[in-house]
């Protein structure tokens, strides 16, 4: 299984998208993060669910919300290549 890894602003995207769904009813925001750690591990189970979006990247929608998950899977680097 591969790791998946939030660039800062996706991260910080996503904490304010969940602050404000939260303010509109509790527990939405919540859901919405929860939704998002779903297709993540999904994602890095299955790096070729998504559809190809651009040349080096790709997306999943996220269910019940207008959001998607944009990723690119790239190969584990070795140790030694560090």
């Amino acid at each position: 299984m591969k790791r998946v890894r939030f660039h800062p602003d996706a991260e910080a995207e996503l904490i304010a998208a969940g602050q404000f769904y939260e303010a509109q009813t509790p527990g939405l925001g919540l859901e919405l993060i929860a939704e998002v750690r779903r297709v993540a591990r999904a994602v890095a189970a299955h790096p070729e669910i998504g559809h190809r979006f651009a040349k080096r990247l790709r997306r999943v929608l996220i269910r019940r919300f207008p959001y998607g998950l944009l990723y690119r899977a790239e190969p584990r680097r070795s140790l030694s290549s560090r």
